[in-house]
């Protein structure tokens, strides 16, 4: 079977939820608005929020946790679309893709009941989801009364082994659960995606994920060097250990350098020096998120009837949830549209 036959019924479908997605021109309008109501009166009549923010709205729904949580919902409910109407093959792949939902999910309930001693925030409507896509026992873990607990919540689960090994650590912290997630899901996707994937398919899914994975690995080395101070044991343990454009002798010389003016000098000879300077610095986020977004959105051009179709949608969707939520900050603290649009702004100058 072709791949154009293959997607052509995806590609249409994912290319109309496109057109849904925020435009340049309504987040100059969002950034003007004057508050948090005007921006959810806004989002309620927009096609693609509309269904998840309804009109009759109580007061409630215009706190932060609220309007963060329906915009959750609505990344889950086209996750759930897509995946309906996705082929078998294309299923297995996108449930090897929750993995991204599942490890959030997680870091967040550590992160409440690191900060808060509970689970503070209601999950409850997530569950039809983790019904469908995953193997945690959703209402188990939402209710889990400690860290400990949480971990043993998930004993039947992929994730309790490398969680296990955190437990055993005395007064292990929030930075050491996320940590162990997130190495976690990167390694686990990156063994596992040839198993499901295969021709254009596993080309442009190794390279979206084998780019982010470099980027995280420079991004990581930076800040621990630059604000951490750590050795160069502490900061291999932190590195994804996975190798794409940024080969094995590039890594160990990035996390060995002995300044960051070292650092960047080191980075001129990689695939990535020519996006990344030491003038970037201070904007190094900003950066990587700019390169993300164009190396997304250059494989579904290049490669339209494949899963860069799915890779890159639900990455401009995770990119559209982030800026919203910025931009419902910025105008709690009275920010102007010029400073909450150079805030959001991915059009960095990198190539």
């Amino acid at each position: 079977m072709s791949s154009t036959f293959a997607y052509s019924g995806l590609t249409t479908k994912i290319r109309a939820m496109q057109g849904k997605l925020i435009t340049d021109k309504e987040y100059s309008l969002l950034s003007s608005l004057t508050s948090v109501t005007e921006v959810i009166q806004f989002l309620q009549k927009h096609p693609g929020y509309c269904d998840i923010l309804p009109d009759n709205t109580d007061e409630d729904f215009y706190h932060r946790g609220r309007l963060e949580r329906q915009l959750t919902i609505s990344l889950y409910n086209d996750f759930a679309k897509i995946y309906n109407f996705a082929s078998l093959s294309q299923r297995k792949y996108m449930q090897l893709y929750f993995l991204t939902y599942e490890t959030r999910l997680l870091k967040q309930l550590f992160r409440e009941l690191t900060n808060d001693g509970e689970i503070v925030s209601d999950f409850s409507a997530l569950a039809p989801f983790y019904e469908q896509f995953s193997s945690i026992d959703f209402e188990k873990v939402i209710h889990s009364s400690s860290t400990d607990d949480l971990i043993d919540n998930l004993r039947d689960t992929k994730y309790h082994e490398p969680l296990s090994r955190i437990s055993d650590i005395q007064n292990p912290t929030l930075f050491d659960y996320e940590l162990c997630l997130d190495l976690y899901r990167y390694t686990v996707f990156w063994k596992k995606k040839g198993k499901y994937l295969s021709g254009t398919d596993l080309k442009v899914t190794t390279e979206a994920y084998g780019f982010m994975i470099d980027l995280l690995n420079i991004e990581w080395i930076l800040r621990c060097h630059k604000y951490y101070n750590m050795t160069a044991s502490q900061i291999y343990a932190m590195v994804i250990p996975i190798n794409h454009h940024l080969k094995f002798a590039d890594l160990k010389a990035l996390v060995e350098a002995d300044s960051i003016s070292d650092f960047f000098e080191i980075l001129k000879s990689t695939r990535y020096g020519s996006y990344i300077s030491e003038d970037s610095d201070n904007m190094i986020e900003k950066y990587f998120e700019a390169l993300m977004l164009k190396q997304n959105k250059k494989l579904f051009r290049n490669s339209p009837y494949s899963l860069a179709c799915v890779n890159t949608y639900l990455y401009l969707r995770e990119i559209e949830i982030e800026k919203i939520i910025k931009i419902t900050e910025c105008i709690r603290y009275s920010y102007s549209s010029d400073v909450i649009l150079k805030i959001i702004s991915t059009d960095t100058e990198i190539y």
